[in-house]
């Protein structure tokens, strides 16, 4: 049977598909095995950290607990920085270590050097031993660049988001406040008329039900906001591309945030370093107000990641503050390159 130039064309192109689907199958695979071992030692060191802390408790004062509790959190955190301060290119994991896959849907196996990707390509995971690595953390550092480090911070990401949403850390105060009410007495003197002992109950309950309305509610321009429609379009992109919000924003949407409103419900974000970079490049570039962190806690306009409540100003402060010691590169990298285009539109 004889083809044509453009059978054979076609058939050796049909060829090509399915040898790249078959490497890329088996690439994945490779990466579900690695990415089984990492969530293994992760959740190992997890659980040892846990149970570390909760074993002091039966010892301690609901207050001394309190106290270790706060501790634990402020040195995760302060060891997390510094590892990924040190070790940029595993600093995605802020961002994805709570996805299964998420060694898989990074760029951080693209971003180690050529030699210790090698090296992780020829290890055969079928035969790692997590005995010996839990007994020897360096066990496999020479195998496996990077390793140790990848599986320290999904561990410490997953504590910190543990002390961070355990209902256990409550203080003693408030459980006294709880379990004995306090009574509060007003003395009003005699010679005080019957006009001005009513005066107290409005003030009372004025102070027990603050308004919630944002500061920035009976603003115009609270980020004295100066970007056209063609920038927020292209910030609308950049946003999106670096996956800042746990949803894609429209243009209507972000433009109603630089008017310190939102369309709908607050936007959770998945990073605050990258929320306060993207702000505070703006600001920078004198685009939006130098006051950008208190006008977003005024506006309440963002959940973090983990919690409920709105993002403040400490939050944005602490972020900003990070990412400026840290340097750019990565997500901060893009939000930059797109910003730098702002002054061509």
């Amino acid at each position: 049977m004889q083809f044509t130039a453009a059978q054979f064309c076609f058939t050796e192109h049909q060829q090509l598909i399915s040898c790249l689907s078959a490497m890329d199958y088996e690439l994945k695979a490779r990466f579900d095995l690695i990415q089984g071992c990492l969530d293994a030692c992760a959740e190992h060191s997890f659980d040892t950290r846990v149970n570390n802390l909760e074993s002091k408790r039966r010892y301690l004062s609901e207050e001394r607990y309190h106290a270790l509790h706060q501790y634990e959190l402020n040195e995760a955190r302060c060891e997390l920085n510094s590892l990924y301060y040190s070790l940029p290119l595993i600093s995605e994991i802020a961002d994805l270590h709570e996805h299964t896959d998420w060694l898989w849907n990074s760029g951080i196996f693209e971003s180690i050097p050529k030699e210790a990707k090698r090296k992780w390509l020829i290890f055969r995971f079928n035969d790692f031993d997590h005995t010996h690595y839990h007994s020897s953390y360096t066990a496999y550092s020479d195998e496996l660049p990077y390793f140790r480090e990848m599986v320290n911070a999904t561990s410490l990401e997953r504590y910190i988001g543990y002390l961070g949403n355990n209902p256990a850390k409550i203080e003693a105060a408030e459980n006294k406040t709880a379990s004995f009410p306090q009574i509060q007495v007003v003395t009003v003197p005699a010679q005080q008329s019957t006009t001005q002992k009513e005066e107290l109950a409005p003030k009372k309950k004025n102070a027990e039900t603050p308004t919630v309305k944002p500061k920035c509610a009976d603003t115009k321009d609270p980020f004295e906001c100066r970007l056209n429609k063609r920038q927020i379009s292209l910030l609308v992109d950049c946003v999106n591309e670096v996956k800042m919000f746990n949803n894609p924003v429209s243009v209507e949407e972000l433009t109603a945030i630089f008017r310190g409103k939102l369309i709908a419900e607050p936007l959770r974000v998945r990073n605050n370093r990258v929320l306060a970079f993207f702000f505070g490049s703006l600001a920078e570039h004198g685009k939006i107000t130098a006051q950008w962190q208190s006008t977003i806690a005024n506006c309440r306009l963002f959940f973090p990641s983990k919690k409920d409540d709105f993002i403040n100003q400490s939050d944005l402060s602490s972020a900003w503050s990070y990412i400026k010691d840290c340097g750019y590169d990565g997500k901060y990298e893009t939000i930059g390159n797109y910003i730098k285009q702002l002054k061509k539109l």
